[in-house]
């Protein structure tokens, strides 16, 4: 078994025992009424294009 597989087990284990947490389940549940009284949105970020040698990506096409 690599490496890749072992991280992946653990963390799958961890996850697992997370997600029986009760404050996991009133988080979620919480949430997830926020969502339906639309007051959750995507965070919008505002990140300029990306600045290559002093030509802004778009400009160097």
């Amino acid at each position: 078994m690599g490496k890749l597989e072992q991280k992946l087990k653990k963390v799958l284990k961890k996850k697992s025992v997370f997600e029986e947490s009760s404050d996991y389940k009133k988080f979620t549940d919480f949430y997830l009424e926020m969502q339906r009284e639309g007051l959750v949105r995507p965070k919008k970020y505002d990140l300029p294009p990306l600045d290559t040698i002093g030509k802004r990506k778009y400009q160097s096409k």
